[in-house]
């Protein structure tokens, strides 16, 4: 599941900023609550360089705001209603590191 979730924010992030967004963006899911409702994700974007992390978050954070205020964009890929926290954070190079790759669910 916590791919998945992992794959929503990250879909959802491209469809939000469309050419915006660099394609070297990565989704960790750090925290995953499904007894609940709704369900609690806390997700780190990650991008390579601190240019790119302004893209993600956007002037005032506008992108979130737009994301939140969408109809239906309170529901997460299985159809529950999600609380998503969103954190993002650069981590240099790490499309280029077989460690970083593996962490984010890339590599064997």
């Amino acid at each position: 599941m916590r791919f998945f979730a992992a794959e929503f924010v990250r879909e959802a992030a491209f469809e939000l900023l469309h050419e915006e967004l660099p394609y070297s963006v990565a989704v960790e899911i750090d925290e995953f609550r499904e007894g609940q409702e709704p369900v609690y994700i806390r997700a780190v974007v990650y991008v390579e360089r601190v240019s790119q992390k302004g893209i993600v978050i956007g002037k005032g954070a506008a992108p979130s705001r737009r994301s939140a205020n969408g109809p239906g964009e309170d529901r997460g890929p299985a159809g529950a209603r999600v609380f998503l926290e969103l954190h993002a954070k650069v981590l240099p190079k790490w499309r280029r590191q077989p460690a970083s790759l593996k962490r984010l669910g890339y590599g064997g």
